[in-house]
C-alpha cells in the first residue's frame, strides 16, 4: 500500500524523509509560518521605516515591491548600528514566536509518521504543540539567554577598568588577575555557541519524540552532538545531499509550472505584462495595480507551498536524524516515541461494563435457593449463612 517501510537505524532511513516533507498537512504548516514571517516582515519595515524616515513612502503604489521593500531596508540598516540591531533582534524574536509553534507541530507529525507509520490528525499535532509551546521557544531562547548572559557579566565587570584617574588603573590589575575566569566565562560561551548553531535542530524533535521538557532538550542536542560529532556530520552530510537532490526537484517543478502558466497569458500584451511584474515596477493605472495585487497573492499562494516544501523536508530530516543519534548515544531503538492518551487508537471494541447490583447478579443467587431443599440425610435443609452460597449451586 501507501505506507512506507519501518526504520532501519542506519544512515539510509534519511532518504525517507523526501517523502514525510511530501505530506500535505507539514506543507500546510509550514506555509503558515513562511505567510505570517512575510507579513510580520512586512510590517515591521512598514513601521520602522517611516518612523527613520518620515519622508518615505509607505505605498508600493507608486513603484514595485521591491524597490519599496529595498527603501525601508536601506532606512533602517544604513542607519546607527544601534537602530538595525534592536531591529534584528526584535524580527527574530517575533519570528520565533510562531515558529516555535508550527515547527513543533511539523516536526511531531515526522516523528509519529517515521516511527509509526501513523498520520496523526493536524489538530492533535496543534494540541500537542500548543501544551509545549513554552519547551520548544525556551530550547533556544535558553541557549540564547545563556550565551547573552555569560557575555554581559564579562562585559559589565571589564566596565571597571574603564573608570578614569589611578582609580581604574589599579582595577585593571585585579581585572587581569581576574581574566582566568573571563577566559572560562569565554570557554562557556563557546560551548553554548556550537552546541547550539549544530544542536538545535534537534531540540524540536527531541521535545516532539520524547514529550519533555526545554532542559532536556537542549542536553540531548549538546550530548549528541558532542559525543559524536563524526556520525552527526556524517547524516547532515547526507541529509544535506539528498535535501539539495529533493528540494531542488520540487523547486525546478514549481518554477517550470509557474513559467509555463505565465508564458499562457502573454496574448494579453503589456497588460499581462504590467500586472505580472509588480514585484519590480510600477502598473501604469491604479486598476492594474489593484490586478497585480491579485495576481501576487495567487502566485505567492502557488509559490509560498512549493517553498514550504523546502522547510517541511529540513524538519523531517532533522527528526530522522534525532532518532539515529538517539539510539547511537542512548540505545534506544527508533520505533520508540511518546504517544498521549489521545493520539492512540480509538477503533478498539469497548470493553464490556463492570456487573453491577442488578437483575444480572440476582438470576445466579436464586438458582441455589430452588435447590436447596433436597440438601441433608434428615430432609431438613442445613441453614447456610446467607451471604454464602451453597457448594452444590451450580447445578440446576
Amino acid at each position: 500500500g501507501d505506507s512506507m517501510r519501518e526504520m532501519q537505524g542506519n544512515w539510509r532511513d534519511i532518504f525517507m524523509a523526501f517523502r514525510v516533507a511530501l505530506d500535505p498537512k507539514k506543507l500546510l504548516l509550514c506555509f503558515l509560518g513562511l505567510a505570517l514571517s512575510f507579513f510580520l516582515t512586512v510590517m515591521l519595515l512598514m513601521i520602522v521605516g517611516k518612523a527613520i524616515d518620515p519622508n518615505l513612502n509607505l505605498s508600493t503604489w507608486e513603484f514595485g515591491f521591491r524597490a519599496w521593500f529595498c527603501a525601508n531596508c536601506d532606512a533602517i540598516y544604513q542607519g546607527p548600528p544601534v537602530t538595525w540591531s534592536l531591529f534584528t533582534l526584535v524580527l527574530v524574536v517575533l519570528n520565533s514566536l510562531f515558529w516555535s509553534y508550527f515547527g513543533g507541530a511539523t516536526t511531531r507529525l515526522a516523528a509519529l509518521q517515521v516511527t509509526k507509520d501513523e498520520s496523526l490528525e493536524l489538530d492533535k499535532a496543534m494540541k500537542f504543540s500548543n501544551r509545549k509551546y513554552s519547551s520548544y521557544f525556551w530550547s533556544i531562547g535558553a541557549c540564547v539567554a545563556g550565551f547573552l548572559f555569560f557575555m554581559l557579566v564579562v562585559s559589565a565587570v571589564s566596565l571597571l577598568g574603564a573608570i578614569p584617574w589611578y582609580i581604574g588603573d589599579v582595577l585593571s590589575i585585579f581585572l587581569m588577575l581576574l581574566y582566568p575566569l573571563a577566559v572560562l566565562a569565554g570557554f562557556l560561551m563557546t560551548l553554548i555557541a556550537i552546541g547550539t548553531v549544530f544542536g538545535s535542530p534537534l531540540f524540536y524533535p527531541a521535545i516532539s519524540a520524547e514529550g519533555t521538557d526545554a532542559f532536556d532538550a537542549i542536553s540531548r542536542g549538546f550530548g549528541y552532538v558532542y559525543t559524536r560529532p563524526w556520525q552527526y556530520v556524517a547524516y547532515q552530510l547526507v541529509a544535506l545531499g539528498h535535501g539539495i537532490v529533493s528540494v531542488g526537484f520540487v523547486y525546478l517543478f514549481g518554477w517550470l509550472m509557474l513559467t509555463f502558466t505565465n508564458a499562457s497569458g502573454f496574448s494579453m500584451g503589456d497588460t499581462f505584462h504590467n500586472i505580472t511584474f509588480i514585484w519590480i515596477q510600477a502598473p501604469e493605472s491604479n486598476l492594474q495595480a489593484f490586478a497585480g495585487y491579485i495576481y501576487a497573492f495567487w502566485y505567492s499562494l502557488v509559490a509560498g507551498l512549493v517553498l514550504a516544501y523546502g522547510l517541511s523536508y529540513f524538519f523531517s530530516a532533522q527528526t530522522i536524524i534525532y532518532f539515529l543519534l538517539r539510539k547511537k548515544v542512548d540505545g534506544i531503538e527508533v520505533n520508540e516515541v511518546y504517544e498521549e492518551k489521545e493520539e492512540l487508537p480509538s477503533n478498539l471494541p469497548p470493553e464490556a461494563p463492570a456487573p453491577q447490583a442488578g437483575a444480572p447478579a440476582a438470576a445466579p443467587a436464586a438458582a441455589p435457593a430452588a435447590s436447596a431443599p433436597p440438601a441433608g440425610p434428615e430432609g431438613t435443609p442445613a441453614p447456610p449463612a446467607p451471604s454464602a452460597p451453597p457448594p452444590t449451586g451450580s447445578g440446576s
